[in-house]
């Protein structure tokens, strides 16, 4: 696996794993509320070579530094770490991809700077965002942030995931918890996150660039709902980690074919994660869940 690294990032150091390659085109991963950069630990190297990897550790989750404040958990001080991030790596235009939190993140930056990145793909996330989802994040934030050991965390994760093993409940456990000055095994997330009246990052702030982002979005019309052109990403969906039906994501609404109008995301029902990629010599390639 690839070495973690830091840059510096809007007066915060944020980790990030590069996982290297030949690909001509970068890729900025944005990881879910609460998770970490390692949720593209399997998808990185399958795409290597069409993509070069950058997955970041968003503030406040990881390894990166906690924000000073709640209030600077916003969609735009994500989005401006995004800005910031690309910048310090001297990236021409990635292609920028976000899961859940991450996606909703990267739709702000996408609508604020469209000329910096030459797609965008969401998973797990659309415009519209389901208040059950929401809900259900809510829940995952408020239950344990620490156990006696790694064994207990695989235990309780795998009633909660009954279709997933034990050793690779294990190893993504392995690079999520941190250890505490006592001896237990504690998540790597601004622990603040669990505060009552915190509610995450699509409440923070004073909403104008959620909404100019979802509103972007929302006026476009497929293939250019979730993409810049420029051969990249046409088109993508919401996918379980689990890898089965499409529209069943906590923050997604709908499941109908189409691209994203009246900020509602209208799923195809293939689930196609990614439907063309950039390839070394300018093509496409398909990728499915």
């Amino acid at each position: 696996m690839a070495n973690g690294q830091t840059a510096r990032v809007n007066g915060l150091d944020l980790h990030y794993i590069d996982h290297g390659g030949d690909a001509a085109v970068a890729a900025v991963a944005l990881h879910g509320f609460a998770l970490n950069c390692h949720s593209f630990d399997e998808v990185a190297p399958a795409l290597s070579g069409q993509l070069h990897w950058y997955a970041l550790d968003q503030r406040g989750h990881g390894h990166s530094d906690r924000a000073a404040e709640l209030g600077d958990y916003s969609r735009d001080h994500m989005a401006a770490d995004i800005r910031e991030f690309i910048a310090t790596q001297g990236l021409d235009r990635p292609v920028v991809l976000g899961h859940s939190m991450g996606g909703m993140n990267a739709m702000t930056f996408a609508a604020q700077n469209p000329d910096l990145l030459r797609a965008l793909v969401l998973i797990d996330v659309g415009p519209g965002v389901s208040v059950d989802g929401v809900q259900q994040v809510r829940q995952f934030v408020a239950g344990p942030y620490e156990l006696e050991s790694l064994d207990a965390w695989v235990e309780m994760t795998h009633q909660y995931y009954p279709f997933r093993s034990k050793e690779g409940i294990r190893k993504r456990l392995e690079v999520s918890l941190r250890e505490t000055p006592e001896g237990k095994m504690a998540k790597m997330f601004d622990e603040r996150f669990r505060e009552a009246d915190f509610r995450g990052v699509a409440d923070l702030g004073d909403g104008r660039g959620a909404d100019r982002a979802d509103a972007a979005l929302a006026r476009r019309e497929e293939p250019s709902a979730q993409a810049r052109a420029g051969g990249g990403v046409r088109r993508q969906s919401s996918c379980r980690a689990a890898g089965d039906d499409c529209g069943s994501g906590p923050f997604c609404r709908g499941r109908s074919a189409g691209g994203i109008r009246r900020g509602r995301a209208r799923l195809p029902q293939r689930c196609p994660l990614v439907d063309r990629l950039p390839g070394r010599d300018g093509g496409g390639n398909a990728r499915h869940c």
